[in-house]
């Protein structure tokens, strides 16, 4: 009995909203007969609560349809710099195009990562050994909407355009106030 690990269930749904169309010839979770012979993340060999868990995925890389491997690499390194999400401590790490960066060596950066797939097709992601690594449900965040960061950005000029005209009525009232006393 197998399941995959909550963490990369959260990052698929994330990856799918953003790339709905996107090519998933090389997405995987559970390993294949080659990766049961081997030490692999993509095997359940974790257990928790009487299960095995998996704690790879693969990502296709499809640019042309949504999802661009570099940025989505470069984002979760980012993420697993600073553990800056419970899946991307201890034991997380993303392999991309031959290189490898990872939270137990991410004061080593990027490094070229030397096994039999150098994962220029798709990118790999294991998360975090510990449960609520592996099983935090909360948000990635590892994709920026164009759109929303428009939206936010003429959100905030009309705010600070709102703030300008609250201060400018209120040094109109002040002097409205002083031209008054002046005039009793």
């Amino acid at each position: 009995m197998w399941r995959v690990a909550r963490s990369l269930d959260a990052l698929l749904g994330e990856v799918n909203a953003h790339a709905p169309r996107r090519n998933k010839a090389s997405d995987g979770s559970i390993g294949d007969a080659a990766h049961a012979t081997r030490s692999s993340d993509h095997n359940p060999w974790v257990v928790f609560g009487g299960q095995g868990i998996v704690r790879a995925r693969d990502f296709t890389h499809d640019p042309a349809n949504g999802l661009d491997c570099q940025d989505l690499a470069n984002a979760l390194a980012s993420l697993i710099a600073v553990g800056g999400h419970p899946a991307c401590r201890s034991g997380a790490y993303v392999i991309w195009r031959g290189r490898i960066y990872s939270f137990d060596r991410r004061h080593e950066g990027w490094r070229p990562y030397s096994g039999s797939n150098p994962h220029n097709h798709h990118l790999h992601l294991s998360v975090a050994t510990d449960p609520a690594g592996f099983d935090s449900i909360l948000p990635w965040g590892v994709f920026v909407d164009p759109k929303r960061e428009e939206r936010l950005g003429k959100l905030e000029a009309s705010r600070k355009r709102k703030a300008k005209w609250q201060r400018w009525v209120k040094r109109a009232n002040k002097n409205i106030a002083r031209l008054k006393r002046l005039t009793k």
